[in-house]
């Protein structure tokens, strides 16, 4: 067994709850939370007043308004399996895990 590398998000999260999650293709933003019950990180993704798939998350009741003006999709939540003061590992789908370095 060894590594592979997956082509999955990265992620930077902020001391303030907030969070940048990119790939090569897209860049968002969002906020985050620690559910230190669950072990379990929510990633709340931001989407903007003017964004063209707004009209169909409203729809669908998957988004809120809040007093930034933006909007934000309920929490996905991704269990953590390892936290440190120098990162975490992450469970993702099937057998992998996403893991995350402090800098």
């Amino acid at each position: 067994m060894g590594i592979e590398n997956v082509n999955r998000d990265s992620y930077v999260f902020n001391d303030d709850g907030t969070y940048k999650s990119f790939n090569p293709l897209n860049v968002s933003y969002g906020t985050w939370y620690l559910d230190e019950k669950t072990q379990e990180i929510n990633l709340e993704l931001q989407i903007a007043p003017d964004s063209p798939y707004l009209p169909s998350l409203k729809k669908a009741k998957i988004v809120k308004k809040r007093k930034d003006g933006f909007y934000y999709q309920k929490p996905v939540k991704k269990k953590i399996l390892i936290y440190s003061k120098d990162g975490m590992t992450i469970a993702d789908r099937e057998k992998y895990v996403l893991i995350y370095k402090r800098k």
